[in-house]
């Protein structure tokens, strides 16, 4: 009976050793795990490269703190940083072309722009065409106040990123001016006449590279500060088939046109044609005139050959007696009946 108790007081001695022991060991793991996970943390905190850390910055900042896109809204939304080029055209139809353009230079003024260029044409189709540079920042609400003109036709709208082409340009105009100012520098410490002419020429060349360039720059950001709008405004034309009109009016009213239209094309060719047919006709009265004043002459017959009489008149025959002809009475008769 003792020896039984004892068992089991030895039992439930290693039993809770062995408990304890786990115990220990999933604390000392989890420990582990922490020492580890904050080992690895220090690691990226102290040692993490600058390309990490720079990652991080701007993840941050495209996601929380992106600035306000610099041009107008052409279907993608544009960084601040980027130099683009915005055009657009318009085809407007309107009751008054003239007056329209009128108001679609106000449109420019109020914008901040100005009317670049302007062509009218007031016979025929009585179009206006007119170019206009806005701010780029007023690019959209110029194409609106544009479009409320009249019925719009047709809407483009374009862009086009020159970013690299304006660093390009500032980076070579950069070295350019370098260039110039080391030329510039040698030029003042040159002493032989030599020298001085070559140094001269290599300055000159840069100064003018640097005005190509200086040009080209201005060209460029003139551009990206203010965009292109082409405006056509065209009056409404009466003659034109109203496409509002039911299936079979619209079918007649064609039909007619094109029924006037074939009526003109023929007697505009009518008209073209009257002075040579008349032409033609005079020619062949008069040469039927003097057809008659001057008959053809019969053919005389060819001349003799020398030495050799003429062939002597071909006269007709003698017509026979109607006495020879007619039958004699009584030739046929026999003699014996006398």
């Amino acid at each position: 009976m003792r020896e039984q108790v004892g068992r089991r007081h030895r039992v439930r001695v290693a039993g809770g050793v062995a408990l304890a022991v786990l115990a220990l060991g999933v604390i000392g793991g989890c420990s582990g795990v922490q020492d580890k996970g904050s080992s690895v943390r220090k690691f990226d905190t102290a040692g993490g490269s600058a390309d990490s850390a720079a990652s991080l910055t701007s993840g941050a900042g495209s996601s929380g703190g992106r600035a306000a896109p610099k041009g107008p809204s052409a279907g993608a939304q544009v960084a601040e940083d980027r130099d683009v080029i915005y055009n657009g055209s318009l085809t407007v139809r309107v009751g008054d072309a003239p007056k329209a353009a009128d108001k679609a230079r106000a449109v420019a003024d109020d914008a901040g722009g100005y009317l670049a260029d302007s062509d009218a044409d007031l016979e025929g189709t009585k179009e206006v065409h007119v170019t206009l540079r806005v701010p780029a920042d007023g690019f959209d609400q110029a194409m609106d106040d544009l479009a409320k003109l009249g019925s719009v036709q047709a809407r483009k709208i374009g862009s086009d990123d020159v970013t690299d082409q304006v660093v390009d340009l500032k980076g070579r105009l950069k070295n350019a001016e370098a260039s110039a100012d080391r030329l510039r520098e040698l030029l003042a410490k040159a002493e032989n006449v030599q020298n001085v002419i070559t140094i001269e020429d290599r300055l000159t060349q840069r100064e003018t590279e640097i005005e190509q360039l200086t040009g080209q720059l201005e060209v460029v950001q003139d551009q990206v500060k203010l965009a292109t709008i082409r405006v056509t405004l065209t009056e409404k034309d009466e003659a034109a088939v109203n496409k509002d009109l039911p299936g079979p009016l619209e079918a007649l009213r064609s039909g007619g046109v094109a029924f006037v239209n074939v009526v003109l094309a023929v007697v505009v060719a009518l008209a073209f044609a009257l002075p040579f047919l008349l032409t033609a006709g005079l020619a062949l009265w008069l040469f039927r005139r003097w057809r008659k004043a001057h008959p053809k002459a019969k053919a005389s017959p060819p001349p003799p050959i020398w030495g050799q009489a003429p062939p002597p008149p071909v006269q007709p025959a003698p017509a026979a007696p109607a006495a020879a002809s007619a039958p004699v009475a009584g030739a046929g008769e026999p003699a014996g009946d006398e």
